[in-house]
């Protein structure tokens, strides 16, 4: 499940790869118009999955819808408009997930609801700009009876390749040697993020 509640980020998109190698279920939480689907094969994953998402912003999930269509993705991904928090995953009748995406400012009011709409076993991945929100979500992961927590940190840092000149040490004679390095930006633009997964325990 993929479920994003953050307000429009211009005309830039961020990328979801989706990757199927057994039939699969997911359920997420950001349907963003901004978001767009990457499948590893767009004729496969009709076959092997199916991907619902939903958006709090109704205009949001409008927009998704058409992109869906216009990507031909649309066959095996719904965008529907909902406040997951409040309401929960509303998924066809009988249907659970094998697995949750969730990109929310309050991951932790959306746990108790994805837990009901998930197969035991199921894996649930929720992105946060900040560690008080991970440390809050994975309280809340635990008290619902999810294990195996992992949170990794998602922080881009950019390198130039520059042309270094430094006198040659080695010569009895002033000479300059120069070479080619990598050299970090001094500013990281941007702001870095966390990934917190967890596992639903199936005892």
């Amino acid at each position: 499940m993929c479920w994003r509640r953050r307000p429009s980020c211009g005309r830039r998109r961020c990328r979801i790869g989706l990757r199927f190698s057994i039939p699969r279920i997911l359920a997420s939480s950001c349907c963003s118009s901004r978001s767009v689907l990457v499948p590893s094969s767009s004729k496969q994953a009709p076959a092997v999955g199916r991907l619902y998402t939903f958006d709090f912003h109704e205009a949001r999930a409008n927009q998704a819808r058409q992109e869906f269509k216009d990507h031909k993705v649309d066959s095996w991904v719904s965008a529907a408009h909902g406040d997951v928090c409040k309401d929960g995953f509303p998924l066809p009748e009988g249907v659970k997930a094998n697995a949750a995406f969730l990109d929310l400012p309050a991951p932790w009011e959306a746990i108790p609801k994805v837990k009901s709409v998930l197969q035991w076993g199921a894996r649930v991945c929720s992105f946060s700009p900040c560690l008080e929100q991970v440390q809050r979500a994975s309280e809340t992961f635990r008290q619902h009876g999810f294990e195996d927590l992992q949170t990794f940190e998602c922080l881009s840092r950019h390198f130039d390749i520059k042309t270094i000149r430094m006198n040659d040490q080695t010569s009895q004679e002033k000479s300059e040697i120069s070479f080619k390095s990598i050299v970090p930006y001094a500013q990281i633009p941007g702001h870095t993020g966390f990934l917190t997964f967890a596992t639903l325990n199936p005892l």
